[in-house]
């Protein structure tokens, strides 16, 4: 018999949340990481800057704009799986924090591929 239940409740409760956190932090990682991956990938695609007239016109830019586009949701996808397979099997919150970061990071990686 416990003599104190409620200290074995708390116990179960904090690790649950610690749980939740690490899963919700490892999302947002993973979404991160998978735009910092992509973006490395299309800036090699895209090739060595060339200027005319002060503007600078890159060889393959198009074709960087497509790879990041393919890559990305991949690679988040890819990343958010395992986050869901290590922390939460039962529970799809990794795959709707990675879709809210992915949204407010898309600017942030898109702008300067179409710059």
């Amino acid at each position: 018999m416990n003599p104190y239940p409620q200290l074995r409740l708390i116990w179960r409760l904090l690790l649950v949340a610690i749980k939740y956190m690490l899963a919700i932090a490892g999302a947002i990682c993973s979404v991160i990481g998978a735009g910092e991956l992509s973006d490395y990938m299309a800036e090699l695609v895209r090739g060595k800057p060339s200027a005319d007239v002060g503007v600078v016109i890159y060889s393959h830019s198009d074709k960087a704009l497509i790879l990041w586009l393919l890559a990305f949701p991949v690679l988040s996808y890819a990343f958010l799986f395992l986050i869901k397979q290590i922390f939460s099997k039962n529970s799809n919150l990794p795959f709707w924090i990675g879709i809210i970061t992915g949204v407010l990071c898309l600017p942030y990686y898109l702008i300067p591929l179409l710059w």
